[in-house]
């Protein structure tokens, strides 16, 4: 393997910030007793196509140039890989727009919770140990989480912002010097 973008969706592909499953999973429900209470969704193929619905066209464009352009391939690191089913997450991106994106793996899942500094460091160590296992000669992680501290060719996108051109100007000096 030669090249590799390894990127997150949210706050990457998106700029909604839309948590994706299992936040927002639930719905408010009042149960037999009168109580509200959470509950599973009553049409959850629905209720995921909400989900998938949120990735922006303008980010997802400036990563197929990315990954088109270098000729890398995507692996994802997205907290989305642990919730929604691969195929749902390649429909996703061929509904904003990239109908076949050379997803070529996801890194492995080492925990499901962290918040804030720790899930930066999970995040790395999950990026870490599928570069060590898979070793391409030239890579790139684009995600909104602090990573740069912990992964020498980390680029942190702009809370809220999406991947911008300017992001994607930064990645391909790392893929192609």
């Amino acid at each position: 393997m030669d090249r590799v973008v390894i990127a997150d969706i949210d706050g990457v592909l998106n700029r909604s910030g839309a948590p994706f499953p299992p936040f927002g999973w639930y719905e408010p429900r009042r149960g037999e007793d009168g109580q509200w209470g959470l509950a599973l969704p009553t049409d959850p193929v629905r209720k995921l196509a909400t989900f998938l619905a949120v990735l922006d066209e303008g980010p997802v464009a400036r990563l197929r140039t990315l990954a088109e352009g270098s000729g890398a391939g995507l692996v994802l690191c997205s907290g989305w890989r642990k919730f929604v089913p691969r195929r749902l997450i390649r429909d996703a991106l061929a509904a904003a727009g990239w109908p076949d994106p050379p997803i070529v793996a996801y890194t492995p899942v080492l925990g499901l919770a962290g918040r804030g500094d720790g899930m930066a460091r999970r995040r790395a160590s999950e990026i870490r140990q599928w570069l060590e296992h898979n070793r391409p000669e030239a890579w790139v992680v684009l995600d909104d989480l602090p990573l740069s501290r912990y992964l020498e060719n980390a680029i942190q996108v702009r809370d809220g912002r999406g991947l911008e051109e300017a992001e994607i100007q930064k990645a391909y000096s790392v893929l192609i010097p």
